[in-house]
């Protein structure tokens, strides 16, 4: 789905460790990361909203979604701002 770049392993890794300490929303944050990366292609709307359905899941109303739909629009908020 995404080709592959320098830090993914850092972000595999990272994703996998607070699934299995059950820190959910700490892999949903990481995942969000991964994908605001300025390496990462956007992501398509309909799994942004996936994402924020899970964070909503648990209770967590203010997330990083907003930074993922910029940029599923074309605009990368970490790319853009370094010029």
């Amino acid at each position: 789905m995404f080709s592959l770049n320098e830090n993914l392993t850092a972000y595999l890794d990272d994703f996998d460790e607070y699934l299995n300490a059950n820190e959910f929303e700490l892999a949903l944050d990481r995942l969000c990361d991964f994908l605001s990366s300025p390496t990462t292609p956007g992501i398509a709307p309909n799994e942004i909203e996936k994402i924020d359905a899970a964070y909503r899941l648990m209770d967590i109303w203010e997330n990083r979604t907003s930074d993922l739909r910029a940029i599923g629009y074309g605009f990368h908020p970490k790319k853009d701002a370094a010029g």
